[in-house]
């Protein structure tokens, strides 16, 4: 008995978390519209890195990164990665201390990240599905 309990409780579980999944899938990474160059997934993930720093054009890349506790952050750090946000940061905090990058912004959620990529022409950032109109979306997360 307690046994099927057990079950029935963790199949409740996982049904009620399915919205919450599936809404962290459903994830872009998109550019303003300044950016007329089309990336995959291995060019996003090098510029995501800090390992490419310029758009074809030759204009700086202005990174912005999600919150890392953020669903956006996970499917980042997931999908892109196979990192922890511990491993990412730290990451980081090596090209930084190499002189080889500063630390990209961090935007806590969608509507700040929206409004940043709508300021910086060349920028590129990670935002969710619902978020992402009025900007060139590049290429879905999944």
């Amino acid at each position: 008995m307690f046994g099927l309990r057990r079950g029935l409780s963790a199949l409740l579980l996982a049904v009620a978390l399915l919205p919450a999944v599936a809404q962290a899938a459903d994830v872009y990474v998109v550019t303003a519209t300044e950016n007329k160059q089309n990336l995959d997934l291995e060019e996003i993930k090098h510029i995501f890195l800090g390992d490419v720093t310029k758009w074809a054009s030759g204009k700086n890349i202005i990174l912005a990164v999600p919150d890392l506790s953020s669903p956006e952050g996970a499917v980042m750090l997931e999908k892109l990665f196979g990192m922890s946000a511990k491993e990412y940061k730290k990451y980081w905090m090596q090209k930084v201390f190499k002189g080889e990058a500063t630390n990209p912004p961090e935007n806590k959620n969608g509507d700040s990240m929206k409004q940043f990529l709508k300021a910086y022409p060349d920028a590129i950032g990670i935002l969710p599905s619902s978020q992402a109109d009025g900007i060139r979306k590049v290429l879905k997360i999944d």
